[in-house]
Formats: structure tokens, C-alpha cells, sequence
């Protein structure tokens, strides 16, 4: 730690936790909560895993809690030997996928207390069993991080904003979506940026719709998300404009995308952006004159519903993206000052 080398207190806890978390991350079963240890006591030297992509376990403050979302039963089997820990997971049926874990963005940064602390992002690549990839989702890096520093907990997480000036008509349309989640019993939680016209008229909306947000906490209204990075990171769905700027961050999240288009841009231009999306896999589309509340929910619960057409959203909106703009942006003004 800090340059040296130092004992430190360990034991088979862990050891069992790292375990049960390598074999969860190379199945459909899903981490709900996890934590990363406080430093990485393995060498470098002939790592056969990423860093970082262990799971600690302290009891009663840290937890390793896995949940089973397939139709299939799932058995967790540990044999402990002299020398070497063992398991697996078993299930009826055989695989038709699989896993592969990798990292980015591996860099030292230094602290505000001097010493030097290492990051990665955690990736996993799900393939068929001919090995065509199917997926590329984010792991624990941001999501659960943004999602613990959220407050959430399992419920879904939906986002709706519609630009920093706010939409009238579509803050009204969603003053109605709000009704029907309370209609509904809250099946998500739901963060709406009204934008800062809309934070004027919203709330006479939605109490128009006769909806009492001091009543109802997983409805989270806001004038600004000023931390968007974190609140996309842990978001399953967002519903937005289509603007050049916003279907950059939703590919380079991944996230699931309901767009609604506005309709007073030149040559309609927002609609064009988003049936590219939508061709893609990567959104649903809809048009403002063709909406309302209700049907913005019923289209947003069916999407929510639907665990693969969730998978390949995401992984289309990330093949859409382009990650590395800025250096490619930058490497093009050196160019052209070279010349």
C-alpha cells in the first residue's frame, strides 16, 4: 500500500466472495449489490483476471447479493479444499451463451490525500455458443456505483428530460405518464427534468393529474440532472428529444431510448436522427402529435418488460457510438494545423 509492503488483515470470506462473484459475471443470474475490495493484493504478474473484478464481503456492512431473473432454478456449489477453493453454478439447463470479462481504461490518478489510486472500467462480452457476439454491457465501474450513489435500489430506473428550457406539451404529457405510474403502484423509479420553464408549470400539471409527489418518493422531479453522467450510467430507460448531442450520450451509455422528436427544429431534423436509432435497434420512436401520457407508459413499461429486447438496445446503441470524438476531433485540428 502506498509503495510498500505491508501485512494486512484477510481470509477465506473473501476469497469465497471472489469466487462466487467470477462465476456469477459468466452467467444470465444478475450482481445486485457489490463491493470492490479497499486495495488489490494480487501481483500483476501473470494475472489471469482484470483488476478490480473481485467482490468483497464484511459482515454485516458489505454484502454480495446475486439475483435469479431466468425461468431456471439455479444450484451454488462450493467445495473447500486443503489448498485451493472450488465452485460452480448449476442449472437444469445448458447454457446458450457465453461470457467474457475485460477492462478499459486502466490509469493511476492521484489523490487528494497524495498517494494514487487505480481505476478501470469493467466490461462483459456475451457471445453465442458459435461465438458471434451479442452484447458489450458496462459492468460495475458505473452502473452499480451511480445507482448506490443514487440511493436506488432494484427497481428500474427511468429518465425523462426534454432540454434545459423544458417542452410544454410534453411536460404535460408526462405530468399524465406520472398519473399512471401512481395508477400502477410505482413500478419504477423515475427522474423528470422539467427544464427551466417547466419548473414553473409542472407542478400546477401535475397536480392537475392529481398526483402528490411528497406522496410518492421513487417520483423524483428536478429543474436540472446536473449529474446526467451518473444518473445515465444508472439508468435502464430514458425518454428524450433526439438532438445531436443527447443520441451521443445515450450510445455511449447504452441506454435504452424512447425518443420523441421535437418537432420545431429545421427540416425536422430530429426525426431524421432518430430513425437512424431506430432502424438500428437502438430506440423507439415516437412522434409528439402521436402521443400522450398513457401510451408514453405503456410503451415504456413494455420495453422494461422485455429483458432481450433490452439486451440488444443496448448493445446497438453501443455499436452506434463513437467513444473516442474528442481524440478524433483532436488528432483532425493537429492535422490541419500541421498543414
Amino acid at each position: 500500500f502506498l509503495g510498500r509492503i505491508g501485512s494486512d488483515v484477510g481470509g477465506g470470506l473473501c476469497q469465497l466472495s471472489n469466487l462466487i462473484f467470477w462465476m456469477t459475471l459468466h452467467t444470465p443470474l444478475t450482481v445486485v449489490e457489490r463491493y470492490r475490495h479497499s486495495h488489490d493484493v494480487f501481483p500483476d504478474t501473470n494475472r489471469t483476471q482484470p483488476f478490480g473484478s473481485g467482490a468483497t464481503c464484511a459482515y454485516p456492512h458489505r454484502d454480495l447479493m446475486i439475483r435469479n431473473d431466468t425461468e431456471q432454478p439455479f444450484q451454488l456449489c462450493v467445495q473447500v479444499g486443503k489448498q485451493v477453493l472450488k465452485g460452480e453454478w448449476r442449472a437444469p439447463a445448458p447454457p446458450v451463451c457465453r461470457y467474457e470479462i475485460v477492462e478499459r481504461n486502466h490509469r493511476m490518478d492521484q489523490a487528494s490525500w497524495g498517494g494514487y489510486v487505480r481505476h478501470n472500467e469493467l466490461y462483459r462480452r456475451i457471445y453465442d455458443l458459435e461465438g458471434g457476439l451479442l452484447e458489450e454491457e458496462f459492468l460495475f465501474a458505473k452502473r452499480q456505483e451511480a445507482r448506490q450513489a443514487l440511493g436506488l435500489g432494484d427497481e428500474p430506473l427511468v429518465v425523462s428530460c426534454w432540454g434545459s428550457l423544458g417542452a410544454r406539451e410534453m411536460n404535460k404529457k408526462i405530468a399524465q405518464f406520472m398519473k399512471c405510474e401512481c395508477e400502477d403502484n410505482t413500478p419504477f423509479h423515475h427522474i423528470h427534468a422539467t427544464g427551466s420553464f417547466g419548473w414553473r408549470w409542472m407542478p400546477d400539471y401535475v397536480r392537475e393529474q392529481g398526483v402528490d409527489l411528497a406522496a410518492q418518493p421513487r417520483i423524483e422531479m428536478r429543474e436540472y440532472i446536473y449529474d446526467m453522467p451518473q444518473v445515465l450510467a444508472a439508468a435502464d430507460l430514458i425518454i428524450c428529444r433526439a438532438g445531436a448531442a443527447t443520441i451521443a450520450e445515450v450510445c455511449a451509455s447504452g441506454t435504452p431510448c424512447i425518443m420523441v422528436p421535437s418537432p420545431n427544429v429545421t427540416g425536422n431534423h430530429q426525426e431524421k436522427n432518430a430513425r437512424v436509432l431506430e432502424r438500428s435497434g437502438a430506440a423507439a420512436v415516437v412522434r409528439e402529435a402521436d402521443c400522450d401520457g398513457k401510451s408514453l407508459y405503456e410503451t415504456a413499461k413494455s420495453i422494461l418488460s422485455d429483458a432481450g429486447r433490452m439486451r440488444a438496445m443496448r448493445a446497438s446503441a453501443r455499436n452506434m457510438a463513437v467513444v473516442d470524438a474528442a481524440e478524433r476531433i483532436y488528432q483532425t485540428a493537429l492535422d490541419l494545423a500541421k498543414h
